[in-house]
């Protein structure tokens, strides 16, 4: 044991811990560069996954290169963010530059990759819009004030060192254009005054698109300009100040019960986790607060989430579904219209068509004070626009309406790029495209069989992530022995049917840029990357906020817990875990704990005029 804890320690057999490569080592030997021809070198030598030691192998590492940074073991000079050859002695002994790598976004895809990425040998640099990441899934509770913003921001800046000091760049702009021909992209600022927006050209050795989903609203007519979004921290504290609007209106004298009650209506539109999280906290509002603030409007709150399925948070198991939808049809202040869209938003209504039990469609109008989308995503422009670059990409990417990247998350038709997240779907090669290679592989051990493709499986999804076990059951499928080659090719049609591509979520951002830093710092050079083992999704579970101290969690491969102050207790713990500094999660602990005690603070964040006074709907 203690033998394998020092091979460990040494970088044996964890490539992040072993001693950094650099841009100008030798390229390891050309590995083959068609599907095919990897497929028939995996079956040789297939690549060996990540290990479930990884993560803390690569905490290791990185705690490892901040100690050497702060005791003087390792040379500032080594990670400085323009560590290149100059003239200067101190230069010329340094190590020869570090790959440049530029980081699109600050999502959790871009905060996952950058916090486990070996920054002694990569230079990143980062361009996003904002400054700092946003903790997504709590947004819902920032909206009405249960945590203060604080606790779901944390400073992009802060990933960027090691061991005190800076290892990489960031500048806060957009990204306008990706040129993968010529290696660099193309920004503009975003801060400050328009007419002193700045442009610039940015090179890289590899360059990583994180660039998160834009709110899509289906080009329903008025919900740009009338509806409240819960995508970004700037959202929900545009939300927050709404509703104190919304509130102050009501009160005012003179004000007829009437018009309270349309102020007083808020409709949420999605019945997906945020949307349904949503109207859980904002009812936890009023009833908490309101009987203490504004008992005279408290009665007159009525909250409606409009979603087109059948169901409530349709991505969770049967159980959390029927537990949440029960919740909602109890509770007195909440209406559910299922089967319904909506068609129409106008500054103090919404238009919403439902398709009743008898087949016919009723579209009616209801007035409301306050309308929060919070229902479909859509790829940012500039990556649309990449997909669409050259007549190779538009063939590579299939006119797809997302970027789509390989098992190894690489951009299909782009050397170098990578994309995780909301941005783009992982398309694997189809297993029906090297039916030959696998059968003549098959039939070589004795016959082709739905035995020998489980035995090979494990093996076989480090290049197709559809057979791996998470993905395809083979216990659940009939046997079969002795297989033609027709029979063997339907059953990997059949396997390549049943794939389905990582679902847009907080958790499959950060396994994804987890994963992709592993590669990174497992495979130094381009022709080892290609070596790579496939991704491969782990659903860890679910969780979702129900209002009135009910949740319910989904536990991957345990158990279901619905309702009650463990499974609460449980809801906020992981969360907790999840916070990537010491600073979030105290202020996320405090948030909960002053909120438990004292309630809510009643009035707007006035951190600045223009974000509390200003134009909140854009």
């Amino acid at each position: 044991m203690a033998g394998q804890w020092l091979r460990l320690l040494a970088g044996a057999s964890v490539p992040m811990l072993s001693l950094p490569a650099r841009c100008d080592s030798p390229a390891s030997p050309s590995s083959p560069s068609s599907p095919k021809e990897r497929v028939s070198a995996l079956l040789a030598q297939p690549p060996r996954p990540f290990s479930a030691f990884s993560p803390v192998s690569t905490w290791m590492s990185t705690k490892w290169t901040s100690f050497r940074l702060r005791t003087g073991l390792l040379s500032p000079a080594a990670v400085a963010a323009s560590a290149v050859a100059s003239a200067s002695p101190a230069a010329r002994e340094a190590p020869a530059r570090r790959q440049k790598v530029v980081v699109v976004g600050s999502g959790w895809a871009a905060v996952s990759f950058l916090a486990d990425l070996d920054m002694t040998r990569y230079e990143p640099v980062v361009i996003s819009p904002r400054d700092y990441f946003t903790f997504t899934p709590l947004l819902p509770s920032v909206c009405v004030g249960t945590l203060p913003a604080s606790a779901c921001m944390t400073g992009v800046r802060e990933l960027l060192v090691r061991g005190g000091v800076p290892c990489g760049s960031f500048y806060e702009g957009r990204v306008a254009e990706i040129c993968p021909t010529e290696k660099k992209v193309r920004c503009q600022s975003t801060h400050g005054k328009a007419q002193d927006a700045r442009e610039w050209e940015e090179s890289y050795d590899y360059l990583v698109v994180a660039a998160g989903a834009d709110v899509n609203t289906f080009g329903v007519p008025g919900v740009k300009e009338n509806a409240f979004f819960v995508k970004e921290l700037e959202d929900a504290r545009r939300l927050r100040s709404a509703l104190f609007d919304v509130i102050e209106t009501a009160s005012v004298p003179g004000v007829s019960e009437e018009e309270k009650k349309k102020l007083l209506h808020f409709v949420v539109v999605g019945a997906g986790p945020t949307g349904v999280e949503v109207a859980a906290e904002i009812d936890d509002f009023f009833q908490a607060e309101g009987a203490t603030h504004f008992p005279q409007l408290r009665p007159l709150v009525r909250i409606t989430v409009v979603e087109m399925l059948p169901t409530v948070l349709a991505a969770y198991n049967n159980d959390v579904q029927a537990f949440a939808k029960r919740l909602l049809e109890e509770n007195p202040r909440v209406d559910l219209c299922l089967q319904s869209q909506v068609v129409g938003v106008g500054p103090d209504s919404v238009k919403v068509r439902t398709k009743r039990a008898d087949g016919q469609v009723e579209e009616k109008e209801m007035p409301c004070g306050l309308l929060v989308w919070a229902s479909g995503i859509k790829s940012p422009k500039v990556c649309l626009d990449l997909a669409r670059k050259t007549a190779e990409l538009r063939e590579a990417q299939q006119q797809s309406p997302v970027i789509l990247v390989d098992q190894q998350m690489k951009v299909r038709g782009c050397e170098g790029v990578y994309a995780l997240g909301d941005c783009c779907r992982l398309s694997p090669p189809p297993l029906v495209q090297h039916a030959d290679t696998l059968y003549e592989a098959a039939t070589a051990k004795g016959a082709a069989s739905t035995d020998w493709l489980e035995r090979e499986a494990p093996k076989l999804s480090t290049v197709f992530p559809q057979l791996a076990s998470s993905k395809y059951d083979f216990s659940q499928k009939p046997r079969q022995t002795q297989m033609t080659k027709e029979q063997f090719v339907k059953l990997l049609a059949d396997i390549d049917a049943a794939y389905r591509a990582p679902a847009p979520t907080a958790q499959n951002a950060k396994q994804a840029g987890r994963y992709l830093a592993q590669t990174f710092n497992a495979f130094p050079s381009v022709e080892e990357k290609r070596r790579a083992p496939a991704f491969v999704n782990q659903t860890r579970g679910a969780l979702v906020y129900l209002g009135h101290g009910q949740a319910a969690a989904d536990i991957e491969g345990w158990r279901t817990f619905l309702g009650g102050a463990a499974t609460l207790l449980l809801w906020k713990a992981a969360y907790l875990q999840m916070q990537l500094t010491l600073h979030n999660a105290v202020a996320c602990l405090g948030g909960w704990l002053r909120t438990s005690l004292v309630g809510r603070a009643v009035c707007r964040e006035h951190l600045d005029g223009e974000t509390v006074y200003g134009d909140r709907r854009k």
